[in-house]
């Protein structure tokens, strides 16, 4: 593994420290096309052209920037040559201005460096999604990947041959194929500990980069750091970059999920060690990255320069309409010491505020990605007092304003995520209290919202009066509540208080302004800062994503994929619908629980194709490819044609009833976090509560009940050990009944009465203490008598057969729980989760059954 070149500089000269390398002021440049010092400006909605507009325009920013000044400092390799690599975006091979770098302002740059460095050698380097035709080796294993040439389709490869650029030493590197070396992020990494980077950008003397000014989901907008996306080679990370490589061989791809987005590309902004910043700003995009992903091109023609490409994005984000205090990486980047995210500590050359203009966000309700990228950032730095158990937690005092590590209070901890994520923290608590603390400075007087969310109870006190209070469960939106309040300026306490009783814990803090247009909402007040007591102390402990490498807690049932590597294509896979969720397409509702669901859909020319497994509903939405269509398509559902959808025909409803039709409907509005609660719990069942007496638990009898009404079997047995929770008194979510399972099938098999009865003797044998919960049978036994004549009195027929159902765990290591080897079981085709799920359904409200199944009998 080697460090990056800056790095390595700073650490021979002894410069480690939270201060960026090159601790001076950054500056960023901002160049309007009517900026009057340019020869010919024009409106800032005229169409550009190369010479009149686009080349002064680029000249004059990195002039201001100071690129002349990194190409003078930079030092010759081995080769006596100076190598500047230029990384552009391409997403696809096939786009539209806005998706890519428009290649004119990369031929401007171009020209500025070949006249400040005439001798360097330069490279223009991506790593797409997309396959060239001259790779079937590839194109054999990824046939899901677009195959063209992003390079020649986006304007690059012509200038090889343009004659302005006569005498420059150019050339293009596709670095999904390059050589690549294992680089360790400086200080280490916050998910991976390194990183595969090209050769290329590993040798790069001077390393350019050159992103679109755009929004997308999850982090919020992709300039110039989320751009260094693209430098992970293909044939280490795949196509897109979170499969890995080779298909299926296990590699890891990058981290790429809403939770983790900002610390990945913040390590790669490590590895990287970019020098400089060219923002395309000409033609942004709003609302997504690309236009097939739902994007609204922006006609900006503004460039951005400047040697910090963490600066770089944050006046990007505000000339967004956005708080770059809002953006994760921005803060993550500040404090690893790669780049300074913060407006006032930046010189900016530019009316940043004049020249603003807000992007529509991420839509906050595009699954995950939109939640996480429209949300911004809550306060993640919490003082923390607990956990304490429910029955013995004592009221705080309001007024109190806690020290770190002091009367109980912890010292500072760092959450990595905008959900506080207490049950990693603390370890998986249960029926538990936390207390956090923070503070905040306002600046002026003004009004705003505090926005709030937890997965179950959650009281808000600001300077010492409660203004919220939350009791119940429920899904934690990103926010759930918001509570108009009243800001003045200077410094306000937060005290909050959780409460949890089983599965997720966390909650989650933001102040936000009061823009009521949705699509630009969530927006932190400019210049609010948030602290914990003792702010000069900035060392905190950190408290990891769920699901990065270093701490994967991942519940196999949230498992789940949204591909968009192809343009007009999506390809998701889910347990959970809400998960599936893609800007013109979404999984309503499985055909049976439990079983992965998926859908795969493509828009060509007249028609839009939908294959689907275990789907029974799904949704599309006139975003993305479908937006603004010029005509009707031909809707075909796994190969069949089911409807002609209109232009512009807003949202339907795509379902199949029992006899296997498919149909096309106007879509109802659906609570989409209301949908995953399908009964009540009348009163808690537990897996422990036997009966003096009595071995059947209120749960187990429960479990078994399930089973047979799923299977329609006589008798059903389930493995104490197989029930994972207990259930609450309270409403039951479908992702409760999951946490209450493992994935198992449900099995059938046929025996005789007396063969049911020696199942139940091998059960009581000696060593087994609890014997497995059971349905459709009672029965009776003494531990005292000989061993297989235990049982001593049961309602079982020995002469009658009967059908048995238990989970597939158990069947099929049936000496250990039957007593036999079991071969002639019969796969229903019912997950155990599924079962559950119909049951409370019909049910409704569920209440403990009858005890008094499995008596035993002592002398």
């Amino acid at each position: 593994m080697i460090l990056t070149r800056r790095w390595l500089v700073a650490a021979l000269l002894g410069v480690l420290s939270l201060t960026p390398v090159g601790a001076q002021t950054p500056v960023v440049a901002i160049v309007r096309s009517d900026d009057r010092s340019l020869p010919s400006p024009v409106a800032p909605d005229t169409q550009l052209e190369y010479a009149s507009h686009i080349r002064p325009m680029v000249r004059r920013a990195v002039d201001q920037g100071g690129l002349q000044a990194v190409l003078a400092a930079a030092e010759p390799g081995e080769d006596g040559l100076v190598d500047v690599v230029c990384k552009v975006n391409i997403v696809h091979a096939h786009h539209q201005q806005g998706d890519v770098t428009d290649w004119r302002v990369v031929k401007a740059l171009l020209e500025a460096v070949h006249e400040w460095a005439p001798d360097a050698r330069l490279t223009i380097a991506e790593g797409g999604v997309w396959i060239p035709p001259d790779r079937p080796d590839v194109i054999k294993l990824a046939d899901f990947v677009e195959v063209g040439d992003g390079f020649a389709t986006a304007g690059y490869r012509a200038l090889l041959d343009d004659a302005d650029l006569a005498g420059v030493d150019l050339r293009l590197v596709d670095l999904n194929y390059d050589e690549a070396l294992a680089v360790t992020p400086p200080g280490g990494g916050l998910v991976a500990a390194s990183y595969w980077v090209p050769r290329t950008v590993v040798d790069a003397d001077v390393m350019i980069d050159v992103p679109v000014m755009k929004i997308t989901g999850a982090v919020g907008m992709t300039v110039a750091v989320k751009n260094l996306i693209g430098i992970g080679p293909g044939l280490k990370y795949g196509w897109s970059k979170s499969t890995g490589w080779p298909p299926g061989s296990g590699n890891p791809g990058l981290w790429h999920t809403a939770r983790t987005l900002d610390e990945t590309i913040t390590d790669l902004a490590g590895v990287a060690s970019v020098d400089f910043a060219v923002v395309d700003a000409i033609v942004g995009m709003e609302m997504a990255r690309i236009v097939d992903d739902g994007g609204h091109p922006v006609r900006m023609n503004m460039v951005l320069a400047g040697d910090d490409l963490f600066a770089v994005d944050a006046v990007a984000a505000r000339l967004m309409g956005m708080n770059p205090d809002d953006m994760e990486f921005l803060q993550l980047g500040r404090r690893q010491a790669l780049g300074e995210g913060r407006l006032e500590r930046i010189r900016i050359l530019g009316d940043v505020v004049g020249l603003a203009r807000p992007f529509i966000k991420h839509p906050a309700d595009w699954g995950a990605n939109g939640e996480y990228g429209h949300y911004g950032m809550s306060n993640h730095t919490w003082l923390l007092y607990g956990p304490i158990p429910l029955d013995d937690d004592v009221p705080l005092s309001a007024e109190a304003r806690p020290q770190p590590g002091e009367n109980g209070w912890s010292g500072p901890v760092y959450f990595h995520d905008d959900r506080i994520d207490l049950d990693s923290h603390f370890g998986d608590p249960t029926h538990s209290v936390v207390w956090a603390y923070a503070e905040f400075h306002a600046p002026r007087d003004e009004p705003a919202e505090l926005w709030l969310g937890s997965d179950e109870g959650l009281t808000v006190w600001l300077d010492g009066e409660q203004i919220h209070t939350y009791e119940g469960r429920r899904r934690h939106r990103l926010p759930n509540d918001r509570v108009p309040i009243t800001l003045t300026s200077g410094w306000h306490r937060v005290l909050v208080r959780a409460t949890q009783r089983r599965g997720n814990f966390d909650f989650s803090v933001k102040v936000s302004d009061t823009e009521t247009d949705p699509r630009y909402n969530g927006n932190t007040p400019f210049g609010l800062r948030w602290r914990v007591p003792n702010p000069h102390d900035e060392t905190a402990a950190e408290v990891l994503v769920a699901g990065d490498s270093r701490d994967n807690r991942e519940q196999w049932f949230e498992a789940h994929e949204v591909q968009l590597t192809e343009p007009r294509r999506v390809f998701m896979s889910a347990y959970l619908p809400w998960l599936a969720r893609a800007p013109w397409v979404r999984i309503e509702w499985p055909e049976k629980w439990a079983y992965m669901m998926a859908v795969e859909a493509r828009v060509s020319h007249g028609r839009i194709d939908v294959e689907v497994d275990n789907v029974r509903a799904f949704r599309l939405m006139s975003q993305g490819p479908l937006r603004g269509l010029a005509e009707s398509r031909s809707l075909v559902v796994n190969g069949g044609s089911v409807a002609t959808l209109e232009p512009d025909f807003g949202e339907v409803r795509v379902a199949v009833d029992d006899n296997g039709n498919w149909t096309v409907t106007a879509a109802d509005v659906i609570d989409w976090d209301e949908m995953g609660f399908v009964g009540r719990a009348g009163e808690n069942l537990s897996r422990e509560d036997y009966p003096t007496g009595f071995w059947d638990s209120s749960l187990g009898n429960w479990f078994c009940d399930s089973i047979l009404s799923a299977t329609g079997a006589d008798v059903a047995f389930q493995n104490n050990r197989g029930m994972r929770t207990d259930m609450e008194q309270d409403r039951i979510s479908i992702r409760d009944l999951f946490t209450m399972n493992f994935p198992n099938e449900l099995y059938t098999f046929q025996r005789t009465g007396a063969r049911l009865l020696a199942i139940l003797e091998h059960d009581l044998r000696d060593g087994n203490e609890r014997p497995m919960q059971i349905a459709g049978v009672r029965y009776a036994f003494d531990r005292s008598r000989p061993r297989g004549l235990r049982v001593i009195e049961s309602d079982i027929d020995p002469k009658r057969s009967y059908t048995i159902a238990a989970q597939a765990y158990s069947v099929t290591r049936g000496e250990r729980f039957f007593g036999e080897e079991i071969r002639d079981w019969t796969n229903s085709g019912i997950q155990t989760v599924g079962a559950q799920v119909r049951y409370v359904q019909r049910l409704g409200t569920v209440m403990a059954p009858a005890r008094g199944r499995i008596r035993e009998v002592k002398p």
